[in-house]
């Protein structure tokens, strides 16, 4: 294995249980009501919950980001006339007689 799987596979576990110690230590029951629908569970239970229905909303969120993004974008035309060398642009001879010359 590797050091970053080894680091990984720590890093799961220590969240693992400190979500462990934190739902032991909240264990004082909660009654969520909304209309005519009750639950009744641990605080620490419901605050995981809720952590975890948060991420996946964010997580569509992104997903509906990243789709709308791939669409392409409409690239603006240039301010500067199209017969006129950018500047750094190598000139060639012709344009090197008419530079001099006024419009």
């Amino acid at each position: 294995m590797s050091f970053k799987k080894i680091v990984y596979i720590i890093f799961i576990a220590a969240a693992f249980i400190v979500l462990a110690i934190f739902i032991a230590q909240n264990n004082q029951p909660v009654t969520i009501r909304f209309m005519k629908w009750q639950y009744e569970s641990q605080s620490g239970l419901i605050v995981l919950f809720s952590f975890i229905i948060g991420m996946f909303v964010g997580f569509l969120l992104w997903i509906l980001s990243m789709i709308f993004r791939k669409r392409p974008v409409k690239k603006e035309l240039p301010d500067t006339p199209m017969d006129e060398p950018v500047a750094g642009e190598p000139v060639g001879e012709s344009e090197k007689q008419d530079a001099g010359k006024p419009y």
